[in-house]
C-alpha cells in the first residue's frame, strides 16, 4: 500500500463512505493523491507554481478544452471530480465549470 512507502504520509482517511471503500488523501514531497480503496482517482502537485498542471495525461487532455477549442467554451460540465484539478484549471481561465459526481 502507498502509505507504507517511505516518504508517503496519510493526510486524511475515512473508512465508512458512501462508495463502500475507504477514501484517503496521501502526500509525498511533491504530490497529493486522492484514493478510493487502493485506486488513485486524483492527484495534484504540491508546489504552488505547478498546481494547475496536470499530473496525468488524461487530465491534460481534459484541460485542453480551455485553449484548443475554437471558440473557447463559456461553460463546461465535468463528469466526476477526482482531485478537482481539471475543473479548477478551467475556472481559473474564466470558463464556468459545473461538476457532477456519479457514484
Amino acid at each position: 500500500l502507498l502509505s507504507s512507502i517511505s516518504g508517503v504520509s496519510v493526510v486524511w482517511s475515512e473508512a465508512g463512505t458512501a462508495v463502500g471503500q475507504p477514501v484517503s488523501v496521501l502526500q509525498t514531497d511533491s504530490h497529493r493523491l486522492l484514493l478510493i480503496g487502493r485506486v488513485v482517482v486524483g492527484a495534484e502537485y504540491r508546489m504552488e507554481w505547478a498546481r494547475d498542471q496536470a499530473v496525468f495525461s488524461g487530465m491534460a487532455l481534459m484541460q485542453s478544452v480551455g485553449f484548443l477549442t475554437e471558440p473557447v467554451p463559456r461553460r463546461v460540465l465535468a463528469l466526476g471530480l477526482g482531485s478537482g484539478t481539471a475543473p479548477a484549471f478551467l475556472r481559473a481561465r474564466g470558463i464556468a465549470t459545473d461538476v457532477v459526481e456519479i457514484e
